[in-house]
């Protein structure tokens, strides 16, 4: 008979979740690091920037739940509202 592995839904949990999205992020911020090499740095930094803010996020998030490190939480929440900000702003210009 096959062996088939049950997962309980209650310990399938959004901090689970929050690390690979952290780790999709780095690897989509090191892919656009390498695109902007071959493309356009005014089209490039908008995504850049963006994915850096949700990188940002997601780590002041898992900082705060993972590693109860206060002060590093709100240096990066800090830090994702000036990407986002900056963002938006190239963006619009």
């Amino acid at each position: 008979m096959h062996n088939v592995e049950i997962i309980d839904i209650k310990s399938f949990s959004f901090k689970r979740i929050s690390l690979y999205i952290q780790l999709i992020l780095l690897i989509a911020l090191i892919g656009c690091g390498i695109a902007s090499f071959f493309v356009d740095q005014k089209i490039m930094m908008p995504i850049i920037y963006g994915v850096l803010g949700l990188l940002m996020l997601i780590m002041a998030y898992n900082n705060k739940n993972f590693y109860k490190r206060k002060a590093m939480t709100y240096i990066y929440l800090i830090l994702s509202v000036i990407l986002i900000g900056s963002m938006i702003v190239e963006i619009i210009w």
